[in-house]
């Protein structure tokens, strides 16, 4: 494995307070939901908009202390655990934490600003291009930032497909890569914790999370993405002042987990799961577990203030096997993190990026040489 992650020292008696913590929170049971149906049925698709959830939520209780959601027959689907980070770290670590964490978000934001997310996904309805324009026109970072391994949307079952870093890693140029690698190492902490406590509330799901994740570790394909020699997810969405539609995470692990945590100072912004009358008011510290892939779930309006979400996934198809497709197995572009089954694809990357390139619609990264690049192939 990598040697450049140095986690920070957990409290020796992280284990024993976490038992304890986990004991006394209170469960609520979520009325008509079963496990095995939930579990093996069919990905539904809602046509619920951000709207409609929002004014379905007005009347929901709004749960912020710990708290288990639990199917009706005991299978744990949704965890909120309040100021979990004090309970892996002494102050020393926690005291400035968050701070740091602002701090490197905001250098990230400012010297490589946040994509504008796309109309055509469905969990990007929840906030209006315009609302995001004049956010930016007020000098506050609106957007999102996706660093992941994953597949090319729609490409995983090609045959040879490779799973490779997303491009807002690979694409960065190299003082923006620079910030991007600060962030991960600023945030590692967080990451490190979330990971500690998710195999506290599910050993074994998160045992199959870290084999994936130290097996691309040590095979050098996790980039920025490695933090911790206890981590376990291998993506990490960056959502700044923006809330979310309703939607499942149809891409992840079907009855796995994602994990967020969130910086700020904000009003509204509530974790909304209109089908089960469950609406959320996290605050930074606490760690929100989801089954995010079986339950619809949306991001209330963010009223005033500044929110930043960071929300840790693992795809399903990078999590079994994770190395089923070695970039060394394969057509290697010698200038960037991907690999292709054949050279004809490999001069097809090559041709789309020179094109993408005089089109304007890419920046030349000083890395592809084609004609070079094509004299080796």
């Amino acid at each position: 494995m990598p040697s450049s992650a140095t986690d920070a020292p957990v409290r020796d008696n992280f284990s024993t307070e976490a038992d304890r913590m986990l004991a006394s929170i209170p469960r609520r049971v979520i009325p008509g939901l079963l496990w095995d149906p939930l579990s093996n049925g069919p990905m539904n698709r809602s046509n619920l908009t951000a709207e409609d959830a929002q004014k379905l939520s007005e009347g929901f209780p709004t749960t912020e202390d710990s708290t288990v959601f639990t199917t009706m027959d005991g299978e744990p689907v949704i965890y909120l655990l309040k100021d979990a980070f004090e309970v892996c770290f002494t102050p020393e670590i926690t005291d400035d934490l968050h701070a740091q964490v602002i701090s490197s978000i905001d250098r990230l934001a400012e010297g490589y600003p946040p994509k504008m997310p796309k109309n055509n996904d469905k969990r990007n309805q929840g906030t209006k291009q315009s609302r995001i324009e004049e956010l930016r026109e007020k000098g506050q970072h609106a957007g999102d930032y996706h660093f992941a391994r994953w597949y090319e949307t729609g490409r995983s079952n090609e045959p040879g497909a490779l799973h490779h870093l997303s491009s807002d890693i690979v694409s960065a140029k190299p003082l923006q890569e620079k910030l991007v690698y600060d962030f991960f190492r600023e945030q590692a902490p967080l990451s490190q914790g979330i990971c500690k406590w998710f195999e506290k509330i599910d050993p074994s799901m998160y045992e199959k999370y870290h084999k994936c994740y130290t097996e691309l570790a040590n095979a050098d394909k996790l980039g920025p993405l490695f933090q911790s020699c206890q981590g376990a997810f291998t993506g990490l969405v960056l959502l700044l002042n923006i809330n979310v539609g309703p939607h499942k995470d149809s891409g992840d692990v079907k009855c796995g987990w994602v994990a967020t945590t969130l910086e700020g100072d904000w009003t509204g912004g509530h974790v909304i799961f209109p089908e089960h009358r469950i609406k959320i008011n996290q605050k930074p510290g606490d760690i929100l577990f989801v089954r995010a892939a079986l339950l619809l779930h949306c991001v209330g309006l963010i009223e005033s203030g500044y929110r930043y979400c960071m929300t840790h996934f693992t795809k399903a198809n990078i999590l079994v096997p994770p190395l089923q497709n070695k970039d060394d197995k394969a057509f290697p572009c010698p200038a960037c993190d991907r690999g292709f089954s054949s050279k004809t694809n490999l001069s097809r990357h090559w041709r789309n990026d020179e094109k993408a390139i005089l089109e304007g619609k890419k920046q030349p990264d000083g890395k592809h040489n084609f004609a070079e690049l094509r004299k080796g192939l």
